[in-house]
């Protein structure tokens, strides 16, 4: 198992780069070279709790990049409803 930074991210409608949300990075567990579950994301709930956010394309995991280094990241990017 290896620790997993999650970062949220809210694309811009207009095509630009996508807003970093940095109040909401959390850690999870995740078996090395796997993926992070939407069901391991607690402040995701938070996030889908204000009405005006989605998962994009619904995804239901997450890949992780990174695994090679110290700190593994896993990107969830937002859209408006």
């Amino acid at each position: 198992m290896a620790d997993v930074t999650v970062k949220y991210y809210r694309n811009n409608s207009l095509g630009g780069e996508p807003y970093y949300l940095s109040s909401y990075d959390e850690t999870v567990s995740v078996v090395k070279g796997g993926k992070v579950k939407k069901s391991q994301l607690t402040k995701l709930g938070e996030i889908l709790g204000t009405g005006s956010l989605r998962v994009v394309d619904n995804a239901e995991e997450f890949e992780v990049t990174n695994w090679e280094t110290e700190n593994p990241v896993a990107e969830v990017h937002l859209e408006v409803c």
